[in-house]
């Protein structure tokens, strides 16, 4: 960039010059008061930022929705009939409200929905005869439940027919 000493020299001495025209072109500063004020309420806003971000984090993380299916069965009979079988224990932290089962394409909506406690354990069988299922086949297995906010979270699991 510089190929001599006396374009060096004649860069830096317009630096400094350019310095002292600015400095007194902006004579005025703030006050250390309001600068003081300024970085005070800087930092609270900071702070509130966090705290909020913090709080939602922890609040999502603290209600865990899980059911995990302890037993299951389909016994097919041998006009494509079924007897199904499920056992599942709430493992969250929330209260669920199981409100339909589907097994293949068979759909029920429970008449009265069924609350599961955190720990408890549901149990439901029914025999279907509306539906045809073959032996050795797998079918999938939904659970809709409502939360206690008013969502629907689905659980699916896989059984095979027997």
């Amino acid at each position: 960039m510089f190929t001599d000493t006396f374009g060096l020299l004649y860069f830096l001495n317009n630096l400094i010059l350019m310095g002292e025209i600015l400095k007194k072109k902006f004579k005025k500063a703030i006050s250390p008061i309001i600068a003081t004020l300024l970085l005070v309420s800087i930092s609270i806003a900071g702070v509130l930022i966090v705290y909020r971000f913090m709080s939602t984090v922890m609040t999502s993380s603290s209600n865990i929705v899980g059911l995990q299916v302890i037993d299951k069965q389909l016994k097919v009979f041998s006009d494509g009939s079924a007897a199904f079988y499920i056992s599942a224990k709430n493992i969250g932290s929330t209260e669920l409200t199981i409100k339909e089962i589907t097994v293949g394409s068979y759909t029920e909506q429970l008449a009265s929905p069924v609350k599961v406690r955190p720990g408890d354990t549901f149990t439901y069988n029914t025999l279907i005869i509306t539906v045809s299922f073959n032996v050795g086949e797998e079918y999938p297995v939904i659970i809709k439940a409502d939360l206690p906010d008013g969502s629907e979270k689905v659980f699916q699991e896989i059984v095979r027919g027997e």
